[in-house]
Parts: structure tokens; sequence; C-alpha cells
């Protein structure tokens, strides 16, 4: 199953089931006010991050490959007010593979935005990243802790990871996720699974998305850094730039242009 069909498929529910996802937006904030701008975030999904980027004013491109979770998103850019709005540029297009015509003093994978690529795919990706950064501009990559995505512990097991309501709807909202890893692939193959269930009873509404996660450890994305031509400035393991260990509870990545 293609990405984009993924998330088209869950897009209806992603705010919902990640409204308490809060703590990177001003650890970005601060990388771009400190990079001066603009930004790209690739792979921007719902505006997540992009509305809290422009509403301080810090414009910024938001691109990504899903048309559904793009929707949600021009409809959210659509009930700011008029100088929030001409910040938000918002595209439709594959992050491995794109030309927006702009400079950007900072370039952000977020939230594991970047383990939806295969190795091939991520050189392509940082190719075009570093073709769009303007002179000292940075990058920034954030992902699960490989070290944790490589344990087989719980490989095959159908978790129960969040349950919330939905008052547009009246329904409670469950979901449930399972994968299996291959480690000489570094690869997760992930099932997330939605029921949702209306206040009065009765049958679920169902929804099975599923996708091929790739992690990769630190030394790896330097590698691929470098080979783009970017320079490593720092890893930290989480948002207090704590520096990265192995029980770190994040992987997070900046590099600039050379």
């Amino acid at each position: 199953m293609a990405t984009q069909d993924m998330y088209d498929q869950i897009a209806r529910y992603y705010d919902l089931l990640h409204g308490d996802l809060t703590e990177d937006i001003e650890f970005v904030i601060r990388l771009a006010e400190k990079s001066g701008g603009p930004v790209l975030e690739l792979g921007c999904g719902t505006g997540r991050l992009l509305l809290p980027l422009v509403r301080i004013g810090q414009k910024t491109t938001g691109l990504d490959n899903s048309e559904e979770m793009l929707a949600v998103a021009k409809a959210k850019v659509a009930s700011e007010r008029a100088a929030v709005r001409e910040r938000a540029r918002l595209e439709l297009g594959d992050i491995t593979d794109f030309q927006l015509g702009q400079k950007y003093g900072l370039v952000a994978l977020p939230y594991n935005t970047l383990m939806h690529l295969s190795p091939p795919a991520l050189a392509f990706c940082l190719g075009h990243v570093r073709g769009h950064l303007k002179a000292g501009g940075a990058l920034f990559i954030d992902v699960d802790n490989p070290v944790e995505a490589h344990d087989p512990a719980q490989d095959g097991l159908l978790l129960l990871d969040r349950t919330v309501h939905d008052p547009s709807q009246d329904e409670t909202i469950v979901l449930m996720v399972s994968s299996a890893g291959d480690g000489d692939r570094q690869t997760r193959d992930t099932v997330w699974i939605v029921d949702a269930s209306p206040a009065e009873g009765g049958l679920p509404r169902r929804t099975v998305a599923q996708a091929t996660l790739h992690y990769y450890f630190a030394h790896q994305l330097e590698q691929i850094v470098a080979a783009a031509g970017l320079a490593l400035v720092a890893l930290y393991g989480d948002y207090d730039r704590l520096p990265y260990k192995d029980d770190s509870p994040r992987l997070l990545l900046l590099a600039t242009a050379r």
C-alpha cells in the first residue's frame, strides 16, 4: 500500500489520535526562529506543525502526498486571519522528488516522517533538500530511537494504542497497532486498526491501514546526511537537547548546508 493511500484512509482520525503530540512544536519553532526562515515542512499532513509556525510569523511551505491530509490542513488555514493565511503555502507532492522554486532557512522532516523512506528514497529526498536550503540553512530530522525499533519483543502483538472520543460524530475511536520487524532490512511492517463505535452501540466502523517503516541508526543517518552534502551539527535524544544515547526517547538530527 502506498503511503499516501494509508494517510488518505486515516486523515479524518489523524488529529483526534494525535492531539497530544505537541512536545516537538516549541523545539521546531526555536529552530525556525534561529534559521531566519522560511520553513519547509516535508510530510506536513494536517498542519500539526505548520499552523503553529505560521501563527508566530514564519512563512512555511508544507509538502505532502496525501490529498485527504492536505484537505484538512487547507481547511484549518482557511479559518485563520488573512495575515496567517498569507504565510502558509500547501503543496501536493512527493517528498523524494520536488522543485518548489524557493530556498529555505529550515527544512524539517518531523516526527517519524523519514521512517516512510527506504534508503534510496531517503537519498533522493535529501538531495532535493540540499538544493532547497539557503547557504547555512538547517535540516531537522526527528525519528523514533532506532534501538527501540530494532527490538523484536513486541513483534506480532496487537496492542491498544489509545482511545479517544470524537465529539463531531459522537463516536468512540479506538486505535490498535501491530508490527513485525526485519532486523536485516531494518524495517517494521506496521498495521494500524481504527475502530469508530457509535455512542448508541452497534458494530464499529473499521479502517485498516498499513505501511513498511524504515529505521536508521545514528551513524547511518550521519553517513546519509554527509553523502547529501550536509554537515552534522548535533544529535539529540530528546527535545531538551540532551545528547543522544541508546536509551534516549528520540533520535533528533540537526545538519547544515555546507
